[in-house]
């Protein structure tokens, strides 16, 4: 099973910290699109969770941008396959 995690820090360009299993990335609201922002950050447990930082944890994903929600798919599917 994958461990998905998902804070806004509703802030900065690069709002959305995705954390999946053990690696989290910072994304964009357009994360799929050549302008957005979708990049490896590193292990989970190098993370600064400070909320300050990542923000507050999004529990109902159904309210990210489609976006954010494909390019979470893309990099699920990575690991897995």
């Amino acid at each position: 099973m994958i461990k998905l995690q998902v804070f806004d820090n509703k802030k900065t360009w690069d709002r959305y910290t995705v954390v999946i299993d053990d690696s989290w990335f910072g994304m964009s609201v357009n994360a799929t699109s050549p302008q957005g922002f979708n990049q490896y950050g590193g292990e989970s447990k190098d993370l600064c969770m400070e909320k300050a930082v990542i923000g507050k944890e999004i529990e109902n994903l159904d309210i990210l941008p489609i976006e954010v929600k494909k390019a979470i798919t893309n990099r699920i599917f990575d690991i897995v396959f």
